[in-house]
């Protein structure tokens, strides 16, 4: 007996859009409607590690994983190369497997985040930075309905952090302060914990994939 497994087509379409894949729905009269999902064979910008045998093993595993929003995309805003390059380096070490997606500067991430469709699992931010600052991005994104309404948790993550810094920045709702760390193993410690608590925390982003369902 085949087992079935219903999904949102909304879900469906962030597996296809995670994967470059394609989407394809079909109805008919007096019949069921039919949706089909292609996906690169080597299902590559895969972000799980889990020993799946095969791509409809992997297709169950989303569809019963109400938390897939925690496998998505980090947006990394920061104007340090050496940083920015520190940064993958301590998540590679990590086993993270979300993607991170960095931007030089708050204006780019924006621009991002208004013409994508992917809600990304997390932002990182840091503080100063050309053209648009951290806080004037957070303002932007808080003060735009279509964004604040995805929810994504954001968080600066600076080098400096200092009592006016952090007043100001919780006064724009922030979702946490974090200072970077001065070694490789202090920045994988900080990141060990924000990871932690985000992809245990029940946070309103994690719901957005799930075909409109509460």
């Amino acid at each position: 007996m085949i087992k079935r497994y219903e999904i949102g087509v909304a879900t469906l379409k962030r597996i296809v859009v995670i994967h470059q894949g394609g989407l394809r729905l079909s109805a008919y009269p007096m019949k069921e409607q039919q949706i089909a999902i292609s996906i690169p064979e080597n299902l590559k910008g895969c972000y799980l590690t889990y020993p799946f045998l095969s791509f409809v093993e992997y297709f169950i595993y989303l569809t019963q994983n109400p938390n897939m929003n925690t496998l998505a995309p980090i947006i990394v805003i920061d104007d340090d190369e050496d940083d920015r390059s520190l940064l993958q380096e301590a998540f590679n070490n990590l086993h993270y497997t979300n993607e991170l997606l960095f931007f030089p500067d708050g204006h780019k991430a924006l621009e991002f985040l208004h013409n994508s469709e992917i809600t990304p699992f997390l932002i990182l931010s840091d503080v100063n930075m050309p053209k648009l600052n951290g806080f004037e991005l957070r303002d932007k994104i808080k003060t735009d309905i279509r964004l604040h309404q995805k929810c994504i948790p954001y968080l600066f993550f600076s080098t400096a952090v200092n009592k006016e810094s952090v007043i100001k920045a919780y006064n724009l709702s922030v979702h946490g302060f974090f200072q970077k760390g001065n070694s490789l193993k202090a920045l994988e410690k900080t990141l060990k914990v924000i990871m932690e608590y985000w992809t245990e925390c029940a946070a309103p982003n994690k719901f957005h994939n799930q075909g409109g369902r509460q």
